[in-house]
């Protein structure tokens, strides 16, 4: 399976206003992912973070909750929005796609540059 295919099967496939596009927005908002994992670690979450970039370990499972405190309600509601749920569905979507998204993102445990990001991401929306 290559990165792309495992992409979508992590967002839960492609299409307009799904996660894909959602997930875009944050990064978009908050300056790359690694802006988006700065919230993680702000909100005390620094060791499920390291977690999901660092090679080689298990990805700590991320609850409902913490992804409401790492991204805070007006986060939380841009996502709500853009995948067509309540900030209760959004926070568990997004509880479970982002610690293997990020997975799959840093290989390496290195963080991918905005544009490569959002261009591996936009193809998820065509």
């Amino acid at each position: 399976m290559g990165l792309l295919d495992g992409l979508t099967s992590t967002l839960g496939g492609g299409g307009e206003g799904g996660m894909p596009q959602a997930v875009m927005g944050l990064l978009d908002r908050f300056g790359g992912l690694d802006g988006l994992l700065q919230r993680f670690q702000s909100a005390g979450l620094g060791d499920k973070v390291q977690s999901w970039v660092g090679a080689g370990t298990e990805n700590a499972a991320l609850s409902s909750e913490e992804v409401t405190r790492a991204l805070g309600d007006d986060g939380l509601a841009r996502v709500a929005e853009a995948t067509g749920t309540d900030r209760a569905g959004a926070a568990s979507g997004l509880a479970d796609a982002l610690p293997g998204l990020i997975d799959r993102l840093t290989p390496d445990g290195r963080l991918p540059d905005l544009g490569a990001l959002q261009g591996l991401l936009g193809g998820l929306l065509k």
